[in-house]
């Protein structure tokens, strides 16, 4: 299970000058004690990173409708150009996830600046940004909902299209994906906006109440908690059905907080190192949990067929490609606690 409010963690860099070398968008790139080659590395390597579906970011257009979402590199909200083998007009920072398709941000994008005197422009390294990202995400979330807001729009018709003609898929399940997306992505960007604006000692405190519920909930239904990192739980449980209506029960007790989680169920069998569970079913449990929305819970179709006759409802949600652990077929629980 997964809080709808995530923290981010900012390492600030100290960095000292000496000569300079021009980089390919006119700015002087100073000497940091590295390569060019370095220099491009740091850029357009992926960190791993998803915002969302590479096809979908070069479909989008602005909101309101109109120019593509990604014109001017961005600049509009402060980032900065990278010329250098970029056919999308990607910033600086942005890059594609080749294997997940998925358009993600580096380092780069937050750290690097460039400051002009006397009609030079010098590139920094490690620098803070001046970069918007609330307004770039706010916006990003603007249109999202926008291209969501009917299937039989131009606005959707125009994005579908572009998508399926880069994919070569068919348009299938896309509609229903964006809609539950721009719904998540909005909230995200709202509740992270709160968690900035409480601080850390009223969000530690949210954060500990929170815990409370969970572990409330955990000991009712004889579910055991094997680790918890920042906003998340991992749990096991003596039986399925226990641990789906556990988790519908969570969902339900913190939203008295103004929170909204997800949870995801598996099965599978897990081997015990060093007093804590391992084994494949956690890595595949965890990825059905990313799949889910926010106050939903999701299981795949082994705990589906472990629980038949219980009372328990579900909705198919389809095969899905799971990071590193393949396709599964995953249903959403419809049942309300």
């Amino acid at each position: 299970m997964r809080l709808k409010v995530w923290r981010l963690a900012i390492a600030a860099v100290v960095l000292a000058w000496a000569s300079a070398v021009t980089t390919q968008s006119g700015a002087v790139s100073l000497d940091q004690g590295w390569t060019a080659e370095q220099r491009t590395w740091f850029y357009t390597t992926t960190q791993g990173s998803q915002l969302l579906p590479y096809s979908w970011y070069l479909a989008l257009e602005q909101p309101g409708g109109g120019a593509p979402f990604n014109a001017d590199h961005l600049s509009r909200y402060g980032y900065l150009e990278n010329r250098a083998s970029n056919p999308d007009n990607l910033p600086l920072g942005f890059v594609k996830d080749l294997e997940q398709d998925q358009l993600g941000l580096t380092c780069a994008a937050c750290h690097t600046n460039e400051v002009t005197y006397a009609g030079k422009t010098w590139r920094i390294d490690g620098a803070p940004t001046d970069a918007d990202t609330w307004a770039f995400l706010r916006d990003l979330g603007s249109t999202l909902q926008e291209t969501a807001a009917s299937q039989s729009g131009d606005r959707y018709k125009r994005f579908a299209a572009k998508v399926t003609a880069r994919t070569r898929g068919p348009e299938g399940m896309l509609y229903a994906d964006l809609k539950k997306f721009s719904e998540y992505f909005t909230k995200f960007v709202d509740s992270s906006r709160t968690a900035t604006a409480m601080g850390d000692r009223e969000w530690r405190d949210l954060l500990a109440r929170h815990n409370a519920v969970v572990r409330r909930e955990l000991a009712r239904f004889r579910g055991e908690e094997r680790d918890t990192a920042g906003d998340g739980f991992f749990a096991t449980f003596d039986g399925p059905g226990r641990a789906i209506r556990c988790a519908l029960a969570v969902v339900e007790a913190v939203r008295p907080l103004g929170l909204e989680l997800r949870a995801g169920v598996h099965t599978g069998e897990c081997e015990l190192h060093e007093e804590k569970v391992a084994g494949v079913a956690l890595s595949v449990g965890a990825r059905i949990c990313g799949q889910a929305g926010a106050g939903e819970v999701f299981v795949s179709r082994a705990v589906k067929d472990l629980v038949a006759g219980s009372g328990l409802e579900f909705a198919a949600r389809g095969l899905r490609e799971l990071k590193g652990v393949g396709e599964w077929e995953l249903a959403e629980v419809t049942t309300r606690p």
